[in-house]
């Protein structure tokens, strides 16, 4: 009897065990940020999680019961794919298509989804949850822009590793056609159409130095921590530091909608990105109009059902053509004769 006491109490703890590691892995697939949504052959939802909820519900009015479910105790359980849900909820029809396109040709995953009235694009990814093809599937419903974010980051690591070399390999021999041709301009001797000559080596010298400066600036960026800041005082300092730093420029405006907006932000980062805005916006201002003049608009704006502070940097000038704006954070890409491409990609 005593031995049977032991087991009855080891298979006991086994099974708290168990159950605390099933709440555990529920709670940490509730509080992903990847929507994960369980179904069978008959795109009847069996569980979902409250990611999933969030990018479901725009696109299905009836998945609003998904969030009740998830919510309750007794909801749906990502542990538990066999649990199906009474109200029998079906997949959206655009996922049902792509679903069904998918099960004829699981190696071909899908092109991303855009959710009706907002920018967001839903990036899907299909898997079986056992070999045969008449098993459940798990759908990962995933932010396409959180994608898009990732793969400039890869690509911006990618050009960092590529500045040391840069500067050697090139910064170097520049540097020395610059001072010979500095010298030869110099010179008694040359003359007025090869000192000509010499001016326009000397200005491609300095358009590849910049561009070289700004390929290592890539480099030079310092992770640091985000702080709070009070962003209408934070503006009003930026801007007036601008002024004070700047000669081209006439009017530059502030509106603060929401004066309290508080936000976490690497100071340095922002500044950055305004000056580069800055720096255009009162370009093309001036290119259009005769008059260098910005208005900058902040303000909270419910974006995605979230508040979201936003800065709006309004210039005078002409507008970005769709062409250009597809390009705008392409390295290297440029509309300005003497420009390198690389403002708003490094920032």
């Amino acid at each position: 009897t005593d031995r049977i006491y032991k087991a009855a109490l080891i298979g006991d703890q086994q099974a708290k065990s168990i159950a605390d590691l099933e709440r555990l892995n529920n709670e940490i697939i509730q509080r992903m940020e990847t929507g994960v949504v369980v179904v069978n052959h008959d795109y009847e939802i069996l569980s979902a999680n409250s990611a999933a909820k969030s990018f479901l519900e725009p696109i299905s009015d009836n998945l609003a019961i998904v969030g009740a479910d998830v919510d309750d105790a007794d909801g749906p359980n990502l542990d538990r794919p066999d649990q199906v849900i009474d109200s029998k909820l079906k997949l959206p029809n655009t996922l049902e298509v792509l679903l069904e396109r998918w099960r004829i040709s699981p190696k071909r995953q899908p092109e991303p989804i855009r959710i009706p009235n907002s920018d967001q694009q839903v990036q899907l990814t299909f898997a079986f949850l056992q070999p045969e093809s008449e098993s459940k599937v798990l759908i990962f419903l995933e932010d396409n822009r959180m994608i898009i974010q990732r793969m400039m980051q890869m690509k911006l690591a990618s050009l960092g590793r590529l500045t040391a070399s840069i500067a050697h390999e090139v910064r170097n021999p520049l540097g020395a056609i610059s001072h010979a041709s500095q010298l030869l301009k110099e010179s008694d001797t040359t003359s007025s159409d090869d000192k000509r000559m010499v001016e326009i080596i000397l200005d491609h010298c300095d358009r590849i130095n910049m561009i070289i400066e700004d390929i290592l600036n890539v480099s030079r960026h310092v992770e640091t921590s985000a702080q709070k800041i009070i962003l209408k005082s934070w503006l009003e300092g930026f801007i007036e530091n601008y002024k004070t730093t700047h000669e081209h420029w006439d009017k530059i405006e502030l509106d603060i909608q929401e004066p309290g907006i508080q936000v976490h932000v690497i100071a340095g980062q922002l500044e950055q990105v305004l000056n580069n805005l800055f720096d255009n916006g009162l370009r093309y201002s001036k290119k259009n109009n005769g008059r260098a003049t910005l208005k900058i608009i902040a303000g909270l704006d419910n974006k995605d059902r979230y508040k979201q502070p936003y800065i709006h940097v309004i210039d005078d000038g002409i507008g970005i053509n769709d062409t250009d704006h597809d390009l705008l954070f392409e390295p290297f890409y440029t509309t300005e004769p003497r420009g390198t491409g690389l403002g708003l990609y490094i920032s």
